[in-house]
């Protein structure tokens, strides 16, 4: 079938993307944002009091929100463009 030969369709390229690697990313900038924090409060010695906790989590936010903007602008781009490993070339 024709289907066959031309690689990875949007929808399939979308689907894969959503379940198998937004979760993932969001998942470590929140994780990275939160350690990073109790790491410079260890450090510093900082007894972290609960503004700090209010700007661990605005940056936290802002973590998610540009890793998923990111993620999307890169999935449209490589749609879009047909980025050359969507294709098998014989």
């Amino acid at each position: 079938m024709i289907l066959d030969l031309i690689g990875a369709l949007p929808w399939d390229l979308v689907r894969e993307n959503l379940v198998g690697g937004l979760p993932g990313l969001v998942l470590g900038g929140v994780i990275g944002v939160l350690f990073a924090g109790i790491s410079l409060a260890a450090i510093g010695q900082i007894h972290l009091a609960p503004d700090h906790f209010l700007t661990l989590a605005g940056a936290a936010a802002a973590s998610v929100v540009s890793g998923i903007v990111t993620w999307f602008l890169t999935l449209y781009l490589t749609i879009r463009i047909g980025y050359p490993f969507n294709r098998v070339t014989r």
